[in-house]
């Protein structure tokens, strides 16, 4: 039988498979966006900023016009506080190119938040 945190594990992983297949979940959970340009290559100071502030990056939507829309949610456990950011810069002519990257940093233990090869921003996290 499930207790309230394992239940709980089991949905936050849920919810994680099917936001990165790009499913909107509705929840009760607060959900922060924050429209944001970088002059600078701050940004994984500022995602780590976020994180200590209680909000967990979850997706980004890029848009070289209008800059980018983070989409953070609250931090639900323990595990979650301990993420650590990481950001690269790269294009990538071939979809092989960019599944490889890709899988280079999943076996390390990296999870993408980067779903499209067309980036040139790709964000990285570990939990």
């Amino acid at each position: 039988m499930l207790n309230s945190k394992d239940t709980k594990d089991l949905f936050i992983l849920l919810k994680k498979y099917l936001m990165n297949r790009g499913w909107m979940i509705l929840s009760t959970e607060s959900i922060e966006k924050i429209h944001k340009n970088f002059m600078n290559f701050n940004k994984e100071e500022w995602l780590q900023k976020k994180l200590g502030q209680g909000w967990l990056l979850i997706k980004y939507n890029e848009d070289v016009d209008s800059g980018t829309i983070y989409t953070f949610e609250q931090v639900m456990n323990e595990s979650q506080k301990q993420t650590v950011f990481k950001i690269d810069f790269r294009e990538f002519d071939q979809q092989e190119e960019y599944n490889e990257y890709i899988d280079r940093f999943s076996e390390s233990g990296w999870d993408s938040l980067s779903k499209k090869r067309k980036r040139e921003t790709y964000i990285f996290h570990y939990i």
